[in-house]
């Protein structure tokens, strides 16, 4: 089970309740045993004051958990398994002993997201959240270990299994309170593009964009249901585990229909497993092993995997020809 902060929260913008004046707590917390490292990664849109900001205040944030959860920072995780960008992702060990992970989040949005993501999965097929503080935006989670991408393993058949199964263990009935996106909140963005090219479709090929918003009403009328979803589980988000042999991590936080959590995996193509080979050999592959796996319908999830291209060139309009691409292969061999 998650612990959760008690007493005042050690927080650089104030404790929860007041009682410690903020110049007092500083000069108690900003002790840290290993001085923050910020990639280069994470500084290449710093010219952005918010984000500047947050960058300058990560040596803090990091100490106050260090005193917070009794642990002792490493260095931050740059390998080649991990692009930090918007989080610190830094490994600790606790007083105890206890390997951890201190995810240190930017967005809030996105830090609210995860956590009730990680509190709803039970612990079942994801990263176990052992703590976390809302004032910091932090999460302190179990590491994983040994901790290799699904993308590292070179057999894309044995791999789609592996993420179907996972799949399986992350789909929890969704409760009928949550604060999590849906998927039709998310579908609605094909309307707001139209909105905002006045009835138009910019970029994006008008065929495309109505071919998408007929499959989504056919997808939604057969859901059977809505679920807690990841929201992109891909083969760099699955990482060889103990506990279980393979776990999740980074979930988004969605709540809706199956196949939305198909398509992230399905269109992703890891060199170590995917060069050379023919796109639509490797999607028909994929969607034969997904059906039988999931107990679900091929042409279902070919149809999933199509019209989410389409609706995320429709939400990211400068990079529309990309996933028109994919939506292409995708529906070529349904």
């Amino acid at each position: 089970m998650a612990v959760r902060s008690q007493g005042p929260s050690l927080s650089p913008f104030g404790p929860t309740d007041g009682s410690v004046p903020l110049s007092v707590y500083f000069k108690r917390a900003y002790t840290m045993a290993i001085p923050v490292r910020i990639p280069e990664s994470m500084t290449e849109h710093s010219n952005n004051k918010e984000k500047k900001a947050w960058l300058e205040r990560l040596p803090e944030l990091v100490a106050c958990c260090e005193q917070l959860w009794d642990l002792r920072p490493a260095e931050p995780l740059i390998d080649e398994f991990v692009w930090m960008k918007a989080n610190y992702i830094v490994p600790a060990v606790r007083s105890d002993g206890t390997e951890v992970v201190l995810k240190v989040m930017e967005s809030p949005q996105t830090f609210a997201c995860e956590l009730e993501a990680l509190e709803l999965s039970g612990n079942e097929g994801c990263v176990e959240i052992l703590a976390s503080d809302r004032k910091l935006q932090t999460l302190m989670l179990e590491r994983v270990r040994p901790g290799i991408p699904l993308a590292q393993q070179p057999d894309d058949e044995q791999n789609t299994r592996i993420a179907a199964r996972v799949m399986q263990k992350l789909w929890r009935p969704a409760p009928a309170e949550h604060g999590l996106q849906t998927v039709e909140e998310q579908i609605a963005s094909l309307a707001r593009l139209r909105q905002r090219f006045d009835g138009g479709t910019g970029p994006v090929p008008e065929g495309w964009v109505a071919r998408a918003e007929e499959a989504f009403e056919e997808l939604l009328a057969t859901s059977q249901g809505p679920v807690i979803l990841h929201g992109d589980l891909h083969h760099w988000n699955i990482l060889s585990a103990e506990r279980e042999p393979w776990l999740a991590i980074d979930p988004h936080g969605k709540v809706g229909d199956r196949g939305y959590d198909i398509v992230s995996y399905l269109s992703n193509k890891p060199s170590r497993s995917c060069d050379g080979t023919d796109d639509k050999r490797l999607m028909s592959r994929r969607a034969d092993i997904l059906a039988e796996e999931l107990g679900m319908i091929r042409e279902w999830v070919l149809t999933w995997g199509w019209a989410t291209d389409v609706l995320t060139a429709a939400m990211y309009t400068d990079e529309w020809e990309g996933h028109i691409r994919r939506a292409n292969t995708l529906a070529s061999v349904m």
